[in-house]
């Protein structure tokens, strides 16, 4: 019989910032510019802020830390996950009517 032994991983880290300024024109009134996030846990946080400019330009500011870390074998799963919620964050969400 073989038994394997796991072991955790080292994380080297990453810190992300990213700035969208988005203009859907004169001829559309933004009606909803998605929701701000704080997504914190052990592992790291990523967080976005949304400011409107005016009722065509809106600004989204996210910012991803997730510090270098050593993931214990036991965490290997939790870790995964926090990955997966991060992924299902990355879409900006937005509607508008056409202006009248």
């Amino acid at each position: 019989m073989i038994n394997n032994k796991h072991y955790g991983y080292w994380f080297t880290g990453l810190k992300v910032k990213s700035k969208y300024l988005i203009d859907i024109g004169s001829a559309w009134k933004l009606q909803t510019v998605g929701a701000e996030l704080e997504l914190v846990n052990k592992f790291g946080a990523m967080y976005r802020y949304i400011k409107s400019l005016n009722k065509q330009k809106l600004e989204y500011n996210t910012l991803l830390k997730i510090p270098a870390q050593y993931v214990e074998v036991e965490d290997i799963p939790m870790f995964n996950q926090f990955i997966k919620n991060l992924k299902a964050q990355t879409q900006l969400q937005l509607t508008a009517n056409v202006e009248r």
